[in-house]
């Protein structure tokens, strides 16, 4: 998630890996003018211009920013493409903060990403709610989500372990919402506006740390989700994991702390603090699948822990908090995974969520084996995202 700032000063990399420059200062990218017939285009353009982009108007402003205004039309622009390359970048480049999920192999990122995304439309964009509004930055982003949502909201399906996609090196949506009380008003003005950037969501984190553009979208993170998955443990396996076969497929699981671990030396690498301190960013640690047996659910009736609602409650947060690093270092033995996020970054908060509301049952169709959801209610997936703005000051 991104706040506006002007970083025309900023380096950029571009998403595009064969870019021969890759790397170059934010005020070099050239703005797309939205406008469908912008007078732009009757100017004497650059050659390049005409051939990359023969409908649409390119330009420069004066202050580089998350949007411009188009100096020839009323349009705003957003969108932002590589002048050594021509490709079209992630709305949010050129910015200065951005959250990221991450995790490793098979975490559950596509289930929970497709998941919150659902709650901030359905719920969080509620009047009586935070009133939050989704705008897609990109045309195959969209399309993405769209697939997936389909897939688990309506067909009632689990999506399979998700395939990479080229075409789709990030999944990007802003999110504006009204900012109350003055001194917030001050602050960020009265519209709050964010962008969510999932870095590769149809691959994997892990295989491209060495990868420019990743390394850029995360150095330059000011907030991480970590996805931990409570199969990955092997005394949670062993205690209420009474599936042979699920035991055996879950054997391979990684348990967060490398996908951590992994970020946290990336990251001081990558800003040359390699002596002891913490990375300067905000970290939720999020246990999946709280549905399941054996798993902290903080829905359950032993707990009777409300849902946070708005106004947002800190308290909330924090009795969940503690629940949820217990439960991680008794029931999981993941003590070492809360060590690190304590030691590593400068505010820490952990949660337990449900991207489906319910453990899928497995059934057999056409001869294969598939996970069915009869009626997905995502559950406190909402809670990281909702933590994390209130960490920056939004509410």
């Amino acid at each position: 998630m991104l706040r506006t700032r002007d970083s025309g000063h900023e380096m950029v990399v571009c998403s595009n890996p064969d870019c021969p420059q890759q790397r170059f200062p934010a005020r070099e990218l050239w703005f797309v003018c939205p406008g469908a017939r912008c007078p732009g285009l009757r100017k004497d353009r650059p050659e390049e211009h005409v051939r990359h982009y023969p409908d649409q108007y390119l330009f420069r402003p004066s202050k580089f920013g998350y949007s411009a205004p188009c100096p020839h039309s009323p349009h705003v622009a957003f969108r932002k493409v590589c002048p050594y390359c021509w490709t079209l970048q992630p709305v949010a480049t050129g910015q200065s903060s951005t959250i990221a999920v991450i995790g490793s192999s098979q975490s559950g990122k596509t289930c929970f990403i497709t998941s919150l995304i659902h709650q901030i439309e359905r719920q969080l964009a509620r009047r009586a709610a935070f009133q939050m509004s989704l705008e897609w930055d990109d045309q195959d982003g969209l399309e993405y989500f769209r697939d997936h949502k389909r897939e688990i909201f309506s067909h009632g399906k689990v999506p399979g372990a998700t395939r990479r996609q080229a075409r789709i090196r990030s999944l990007q949506i802003t999110v504006r919402f009204p900012i109350s009380g003055r001194l917030r008003r001050w602050r960020h003005g009265d519209q709050g506006v964010v962008s969510m950037v999932f870095p590769d969501p149809s691959g994997e984190l892990l295989e491209n740390l060495n990868d420019a553009y990743y390394l850029h979208v995360l150095t330059r993170a000011e907030a991480i989700i970590l996805m931990v998955d409570p199969f990955a443990s092997q005394q949670y396996r062993d205690r209420w994991v009474r599936d042979e076969k699920l035991r055996e497929a879950s054997e391979g699981l990684a348990d967060g702390h490398i996908a951590l671990n992994a970020f946290v030396n990336n990251m001081r690498g990558q800003t040359g603090d390699l002596r002891k301190g913490k990375v300067r960013k905000d970290l939720a640690v999020v246990v999946t699948k709280c549905d399941e047996e054996g798993v902290f659910d903080p829905d359950a009736d032993e707990y009777d822990l409300p849902v946070q609602t708005y106004p947002y409650s800190e308290g909330i947060t924090d009795e969940i908090s503690e629940r949820v690093e217990q439960h991680m270092e008794l029931d999981l033995g993941f003590a070492h995974i809360g060590a690190l996020a304590r030691e590593s970054f400068r505010n820490v908060a952990f949660f337990a969520a449900s991207a489906l509301g319910s453990p899928p049952r497995l059934v057999e169709e056409n001869g294969e084996k598939v996970k069915r959801i009869d009626n997905a209610k995502p559950r406190r997936v909402e809670d990281p995202f909702l933590w994390i703005l209130h960490k920056w000051g939004y509410f």
